[in-house]
């Protein structure tokens, strides 16, 4: 599970860079749009999208719903801007409407409170007269919380074996799409694995070359958007299990192990400044 997030946080990360560019104090603005990005994306080891695995079914943007695909707004000459304004019109006449109507059920409620207490009579009770007691228990079923009462039901002619066996249903495609969407990512998984297997080269070091160094625990400013590579350095020394020595321009020489190492043929990487806010 952590190896499958590390992949997804890998995702999430180029993503960052594509839309963050160099303002990268302004990531967090971009963190819905990439998340949600991510989520309606088609993955191909799952052989669907995230949204689809948990919801059940495609994410339809509004816009999609009814123009049925993008290509229908540049042929029909869609402007994002009128349907904007359009529907900010439309929202607030929604919400003048809701006000409306909240204000004609205090009025009807202040209504139906001075008729019904001026019938209200006062019950004189004597002993020996009697008397029926109200039940207040009242059980309420959740199709009656939704249908009004249960003589609803019989009008509808509404079956709870059948919902529920639909329901049952639902569940059972709902699982399989997850056993199918794992399956498909585990097959996808040995194929990448047999693919990097067959492109892993043996790195050899000599004496002399110009290598980069991985530095896995970079803590500065700039964040996790910062290149985790530095140098170059020079290698003076090869050891015969892995260990490499390496050389520097401002500092002594250090050891370190060859797989955090690779080749390096450019030019020198310019430091990063830190301006000081």
């Amino acid at each position: 599970i952590s190896r499958q997030a590390e992949v997804s946080n890998r995702g999430l990360k180029r993503n960052f860079k594509r839309t963050v560019g160099e303002n990268r104090a302004s990531w967090s603005d971009k963190l819905d749009d990439t998340l949600w990005a991510f989520q309606t994306a088609y993955k191909t080891p799952i052989v669907c999208t995230p949204y689809k695995l948990v919801y059940e079914k495609a994410c339809h943007l509004p816009i999609e719903l009814e123009h049925k695909a993008y290509w229908d707004l540049k042929h029909a000459k869609f402007d994002l801007q009128t349907a904007g304004d359009h529907r900010k019109v439309q929202l607030n006449e929604l919400i003048e409407l809701h006000d409306q109507a909240n204000e004609n059920s205090l009025i009807y409620k202040e209504k139906t409170k001075r008729l019904h207490d001026s019938k209200i009579k006062d019950r004189v009770f004597n002993i020996g007269d009697r008397l029926l007691l109200s039940c207040n228990l009242v059980f309420d079923l959740p199709i009656e919380l939704e249908h009004k009462a249960y003589w609803d039901l019989k009008h509808a002619k509404f079956d709870l074996q059948t919902a529920g066996d639909h329901r049952k249903v639902q569940l059972n495609e709902l699982i399989e799409l997850h056993d199918q969407a794992n399956e498909n990512s585990l097959i996808y998984k040995e194929k990448t694995k047999r693919l990097h297997d067959s492109k892993i080269k043996d790195r050899v070091f000599n004496i002399g070359d110009r290598v980069l160094l991985f530095n896995s625990r970079l803590k500065i400013f700039s964040g996790k958007l910062k290149t985790r590579w530095s140098g170059p350095f020079t290698i003076t020394y090869v050891f015969p299990y892995g260990t490499v020595e390496l050389s520097q321009t401002d500092g002594p020489n250090f050891k370190v192990n060859g797989h955090r190492l690779k080749h390096y043929f450019g030019e020198d990487i310019p430091k990063m400044v830190v301006y000081d806010l």
